[in-house]
């Protein structure tokens, strides 16, 4: 993601992590199958190396 800027950089962290944050809540809530392509039966773990770029500082 070096080649764009760092506003594109944190649109796309945005509507990855909102994503597998809805499939993981939908999953665990029962409101999605199995068969549903956004089913995430397990917990998720994600590392934002340099997240100093997308959250604020204190």
């Amino acid at each position: 993601m070096n080649e764009i800027s760092q506003e594109e950089q944190q649109v796309i962290c945005a509507a990855v992590l909102r994503q597998a944050n809805h499939a993981r809540m939908n999953t665990q809530k029962e409101n999605i199958t199995p068969e549903d392509e956004n089913y995430l039966p397990y917990p998720v773990f994600i590392l934002l190396e340099e997240a100093h770029r997308f959250a604020p500082s204190p």
